[in-house]
Order: structure tokens, then C-alpha cells, then sequence
């Protein structure tokens, strides 16, 4: 679910500004926020590994 949720939101920041690009008045800072974004498609969505995950969340309920 937090998973869910920090992609929805990145989802909706990213929409806000590429559907806005020509309301920006201040291109350079447009432009810094979608290279930023770039990281956060890379990290969250890109590199998340579900197998891993599932792995070690069946792990930790063995444990139990």
C-alpha cells in the first residue's frame, strides 16, 4: 500500500507538469523538476524488485 500510494502521488506531480508545461513561466525550474523526476521513475519504478519483496515478507512470517 505505501508503495501504492508514493506512486500515485509521483503519478499526479508528474501529470501536473507535463500537462502544464506551457503555463511555466520559469522553464528552468520546470526542467529541474522533471530531471528530478527521473530518479523517482527509476527508483520506484523501475528498480523495485517484487520477487524480493515477497520473498522477504514470507521470510519474516516463517520466522514467526
Amino acid at each position: 500500500m505505501q508503495r501504492a500510494a508514493i506512486l500515485q502521488v509521483g503519478s499526479r506531480r508528474a501529470g501536473a507538469m507535463f500537462d502544464s508545461q506551457l503555463q511555466f513561466t520559469n522553464t528552468r525550474k520546470r526542467n529541474v523538476d522533471i530531471a528530478s523526476g527521473r530518479d523517482f521513475r527509476r527508483a520506484v519504478v523501475f528498480d523495485y524488485d517484487a520477487l524480493k519483496v515477497a520473498e522477504n515478507t514470507l521470510q519474516r512470517f516463517q520466522r514467526v
